[in-house]
């Protein structure tokens, strides 16, 4: 069961941090091979004997195996540990927001910060937001069937950014800088979250990635669940009005 659980959140951990966990297990490797040559020179110098650098360039791939496989072994784990912890903080907030789709979909690492749009010509709007937003965080980014979880690591553990279940009180936007599309690699995400009761104003939240490839699967996913959400929400609506249930004045 624990290998199952493994196997499967290593298959949602982006590509991009993949990759920089196998350039750092290669980079320990690499240092390990040029200290055992260093060494091994320095020993040669002194001793007047060749061999030992000769034969230190000629087991060095050996010793970058060894070297790069430790540090898999080592830094694989923890990569997987806090993405299981991530994912169990997710579907908490998910939960509480009231979610009824707890199997997680998209996980990933990113920054966000709240933008102070539409906060001009409310003060007490502006007041709000200069107190709640920190500046640019990083984040986890956790997407499941009908909500969306932005979550901060701080000293006493995770802390819900935005637990929002999808429907017509969130809205997407994409912008991307570069003017290369929708599959450009330097974008950023908005997400609106529209006030509920006693709430002054919206919140946009502009969301960044140093995983361009996961930022852009999270959007097209995103986008399909929203709209999947909104037409269950409107085909309800729709049932109730037809069966007279919700009266029309």
């Amino acid at each position: 069961m624990a290998n199952v659980e493994t196997t499967e959140i290593w298959r949602q951990i982006p590509p991009e941090e993949k990759f920089s966990l196998l350039s750092r297990a290669h980079s320990k490797g690499i240092a390990s091979a040029i200290i055992t040559i260093v060494v091994a020179c320095t020993f040669a110098i002194s001793l007047h004997n060749a061999w030992l650098m000769w034969g230190a360039i000629v087991v060095s791939p050996i010793i970058f195996q060894l070297a790069a496989g430790k540090a898999w072994r080592d830094l694989r784990p923890r990569l997987v540990l806090e993405y299981l912890a991530a994912r169990s903080a997710a579907r908490r907030y998910a939960f509480t927001a009231g979610s009824r789709d707890l199997a997680i979909n998209f996980l990933f690492r990113g920054r966000m910060e709240l933008t102070k749009e539409n906060t001009e010509e409310d003060p007490m709007a502006a007041l709000e937001a200069s107190l709640e937003n920190p500046g640019e965080i990083d984040v986890w980014i956790g997407l499941f069937g009908d909500a969306v979880v932005l979550m901060s690591e701080r000293a006493g553990g995770a802390h819900c950014e935005l637990a929002q279940v999808l429907g017509h009180k969130i809205e997407l936007e994409s912008r991307s800088l570069d003017d290369k599309g929708d599959y450009s690699s330097n974008k950023e995400l908005y997400i609106t979250a529209l006030p509920e009761r006693g709430a002054s104003a919206p919140k946009k939240y502009r969301i960044t990635s140093d995983a361009p490839a996961a930022l852009i699967v999270f959007e097209k996913r995103l986008q399909v669940f929203l709209e999947r959400a909104r037409a269950e929400a409107d085909k309800e609506a729709a049932r109730l009005i037809s069966g007279g249930t919700i009266g029309i004045e």
